[in-house]
């Protein structure tokens, strides 16, 4: 179980500040939370193919929840708004950017679960890890009698229980 509020889980800003996104992860599907600027890709020639085009081995479930994006999937344009769902196919090129005057904030769905995203929701997996030091190296400080109850408590294996 994981139980936090959005807006106070860290986040990964990219992009010269303009992107920000958080994850959370459940047994087969990642969530990221996508916050981008308005005017993220307002320098992109018109009619030429975005730059952020990209695919990936994943199904992927978008969720506009505020703000308004121009998406290519594949071929097809189309103006994607809040309110609206967009299912993007495994290996599906696609790509967008926010249109208007408003940020956009969508919720992205990924299947299976992207491996390459998982730092983002560090702040879940390392839920009871011990905090990080200055090098990044954890230091559990815990005897060994508590760290082995919580290792044997954790089994699936009946007998190490």
């Amino acid at each position: 179980m994981f139980h936090a509020r959005l807006e106070d889980l860290p986040k990964e800003t990219t992009f010269e500040g303009t992107y920000r996104r958080t994850g959370v992860v459940t047994d087969h599907a990642f969530l990221s939370f996508a916050w981008v600027d308005a005017g993220f890709g307002a320098e992109w020639e018109e009619g030429e193919p975005f730059p952020n085009m990209h695919s990936h081995d994943h199904d992927q479930l978008m969720v506009q929840i505020s703000g308004e994006q121009e998406m290519v999937v594949g071929e097809q344009s189309l103006h994607f708004q809040a309110g609206e769902v967009l299912y993007i196919p495994s290996q599906m090129i696609h790509g967008g950017r926010p249109i208007g005057d408003e940020p956009s904030f969508a919720i992205e769905v990924f299947a299976p679960i992207r491996t390459d995203y998982l730092y983002i929701a560090e702040h879940q997996l390392a839920q009871d890890a011990p905090p990080r030091q200055l090098d990044g190296s954890r230091i559990d400080i815990r005897s060994k009698a508590e760290a082995m109850t919580q290792v044997l408590g954790d089994s699936e294996l009946p007998h190490l229980r």
